[in-house]
């Protein structure tokens, strides 16, 4: 069944009228915003965003497809005039689209707080400082290499345990201010 549609869903525009006119707007934290906000996020970390947003994709695509069954069944086998097939498949469509917004919103805020500041954030019970485990997918080994070359010996960390322990409890005054990463900070705790 196919029909014309007369209503845009809700959550995809703002009207705003100003002098009698009625302007349609894009809103923040609606339809443009929130698809541009999971693909901006999503195309820096690709790797570690495409299983989150593929799993939201092919979910929301099922559900969809298993409402527009039931929709285009109940649309064919009732008595309805062809008014209300419209009226009725032109509210299932704005629900859908109601629907997948509020779900890429929250795919928004997943991969927000999952794929912060560089580190890939999951959930964990286990962990009394955050509840939660930090990994990281670092840098290539060129930038690496690259770093080294450009710093020298500065960045340079000493061989030796003691030297190391030095560096960890603060107490080795000859052993100069070496970057930690979140991940080594954490596990000093």
């Amino acid at each position: 069944m196919h029909a014309k549609v007369y209503v845009v869903p809700s959550l995809f525009f703002c009207f705003r009228s100003i002098s009698s006119r009625v302007w349609l707007y894009p809103l923040c934290l609606q339809a443009f915003t929130v698809f541009n906000l999971v693909a901006n996020l999503a195309y820096t970390r690709w790797q570690d965003a495409s299983p989150l947003v593929v799993s939201a994709a092919q979910s929301s695509t099922a559900t969809f497809q298993t409402s527009l069954a039931a929709t285009d069944a109940n649309l064919t086998s009732g008595n309805y005039t062809t008014a209300e097939r419209v009226a009725l498949a032109t509210s299932f469509s704005a629900a859908c689209g109601t629907k997948l917004l509020q779900a890429w919103t929250q795919l928004f805020g997943e991969l927000f707080v999952r794929l912060r500041d560089g580190y890939t954030i999951t959930a964990n019970a286990d962990d009394a400082a955050c509840g939660c485990s930090v990994g990281s997918t670092g840098y290539e080994p060129s930038w690496y290499d690259r770093i080294a070359e450009d710093t020298g010996d500065h960045l340079l960390v000493p061989d030796s345990a003691a030297a190391k322990e030095g560096v960890a409890s603060g107490t080795d005054a000859s052993v100069k201010f070496k970057p930690k990463s979140k991940l080594a900070l954490k596990a000093l705790q």
